[in-house]
């Protein structure tokens, strides 16, 4: 399981040099509050991801492993309730509540249903500029055991790619910005900003979710 919160764009940076890390378990967290993501099969049995830092603050983005309630997670930590991003555009302004370990999403609603966390707003002004750019890699062809894939994203885009055999129930919601899957989909709902079906057998399980921004599911050539 991945859940991830990303805004597309990059910044001239001196910090280009790229972080590598490996996750194992069968249901993985990774939560990321900017920057661009990217999702690939891999061939060994660990989710392998790949951060690029960006923005003059970058070096300020504190990088935390360890389980979380049902998972192993990698959480990248801002140190701001406001994170400029000022690729994403003029007017771009998303917020969301963010846990003091990091994490957001999940469906955890309080018991009075409210959202649980500090409320923490990405957009093109504020005095902390940072961003970490994902590629993430894990293994997509379980033959016993469907993979669960949960890509949560405050605001941005996000691309995966999976191989041709993939099955899944899926769900895609955004709040603005295409879907393009390229995969022949047996939809139950479907619209501009969503769609719910299924690809293949169905067997696994694949959720994206994106405040604002494109999702594409592409088709690894065999």
């Amino acid at each position: 399981m991945l859940a991830v919160s990303a805004l597309v764009g990059g910044f001239a940076s001196g910090l280009a040099a790229q972080e590598r890390h490996e996750i194992s378990g069968t249901r993985v967290g990774i939560y990321n509050l900017a920057g661009q993501v990217t999702l690939e099969p891999g061939r060994g049995s660990a989710v392998v991801v790949e951060m690029t830092r960006g923005g003059r603050d970058a070096r300020e983005l504190i990088v935390e492993r360890g389980p979380i309630r049902d998972r192993e997670t990698l959480r990248v930590i801002y140190p701001a309730d406001e994170i400029r991003y000022p690729t994403l555009g003029w007017r771009s302004d998303t917020e969301l509540p963010v846990r003091d370990d990091g994490t957001f999403g999940d469906s955890d609603v309080g018991r009075e249903g409210r959202w649980s966390g500090r409320r923490v707003r990405i957009w093109d002004r504020g005095d902390f500029e940072a961003f970490a750019d994902l590629r993430i890699s894990v293994r997509c062809e379980l033959a016993s055991n469907p993979t669960s894939l949960d890509v949560d994203t405050g605001s941005g885009s996000v691309t995966l790619t999976l191989p041709a055999s993939y099955g899944a129930t899926v769900e895609i919601e955004t709040g603005s910005g295409g879907i393009d899957v390229d995969f022949p989909v047996e939809a139950r709902r479907f619209g501009s900003d969503h769609l719910t079906g299924r690809i293949g057998d169905g067997r696994g399980t694949l959720r994206v979710d994106t405040g604002s921004g494109s999702v594409r599911i592409l088709k690894r050539a065999s």
